[in-house]
């Protein structure tokens, strides 16, 4: 069953994404992370409209890591408030060697 789930999160720039990235690979909370660091946001905060440059990153988890993945992401992020949108799949399009390899990076070997 390919229950993988997607993280959506911004981060300042490509280096405190690509450190994040690293960290929870190596805890084994996401299987593969995707950097994308030519972002522009426009958004409102406290009143005021603002442009920054930030970095788009998608993490590639499974069912059974996102709470503790969401949850590391929270107390490492150095927003005050934090862009963390956990995205659902749809299972009856995902590639299962995909779904088993991902499962078997955050789960470990069996």
């Amino acid at each position: 069953m390919a229950d993988l789930k997607l993280i959506y999160t911004t981060w300042p720039d490509s280096e405190a994404a690509q450190g994040i990235a690293s960290a929870m690979l190596e805890r084994r909370l996401i299987a593969c992370a995707n950097i994308f660091s030519a972002g522009k946001s426009v958004y409102r905060w406290k009143g005021e409209i603002r442009s920054e440059d930030e970095t788009v990153m998608l993490l590639k988890t499974g069912r059974q890591t996102i709470e503790a993945a969401t949850a590391y992401l929270e107390r490492h992020h150095p927003y005050d408030t934090a862009c963390i949108i956990v995205l659902e799949n749809d299972a009856a399009h995902t590639s299962s060697a995909f779904a088993n390899w991902v499962n078997a990076e955050v789960i470990g070997p069996a």
